[in-house]
């Protein structure tokens, strides 16, 4: 099978919708600098456009982003250390050891999954939760601009987290007897 140009372009931005976020938050926990994270990540999708053969044969995988990514954060380290003299061979050793690896992608996939939950939730519930955890706002403040009760804000807050913990309770769940 052979894709056209516009099915390989349709294929790849559904990637990116899907997989932005856990890909950069992968690469941020490798770098631990966000902008070059958001930077490798968008090169990471570029490259896909380049390699025609490995994305017909792994459309279906989100490995193969995973792989790319941590090699072009492989490569930056390699760039800096070189550039800079400066990041250890310990770096370098830490982030190519597999366990590590492991445990990144699988949190960079929780992540992910937390974060299409929220966007699941109630739009009023889903703000409050937003403002209090994605922006740090305090419960006095999110009542005044929402024009509720502190109680409620609380009683909302609760009711997100209560509806995130059992949903990915029961995603758990699926993937271990998938497993």
């Amino acid at each position: 099978m052979s894709y056209s140009k516009i099915e390989r372009l349709q294929t790849i931005k559904e990637l990116y919708d899907n997989h932005y976020r856990a890909i950069c938050y992968f690469a941020f926990k490798l770098i631990q600098d966000k902008d070059v994270a958001e930077d490798i990540t968008m090169d990471t999708f570029l490259s896909l456009l380049n390699q025609t053969k490995k994305l017909e044969q792994e459309v279906a995988s989100k490995a193969l982003l995973y792989k790319i990514a941590h090699n072009k954060c492989i490569d930056y380290i390699r760039k800096q250390h070189t550039k800079n003299n400066y990041v250890r061979n310990i770096q370098i050793t830490q982030i190519s050891e597999l366990p590590s690896y492991v445990n990144e992608m699988i949190m960079a996939r929780v992540l992910q999954a937390i974060y299409e939950e929220i966007e699941q939730l109630p739009e009023q519930r889903k703000n409050i939760f937003k403002a209090i955890f994605f922006q740090g706002k305090r419960t006095v403040t999110i009542a005044n601009e929402f024009n509720i009760s502190q109680q409620t804000v609380l009683n909302q807050k609760s009711a997100a987290i209560h509806t995130i913990k059992q949903k990915m309770s029961k995603e758990l769940i699926k993937e271990l007897l998938v497993s």
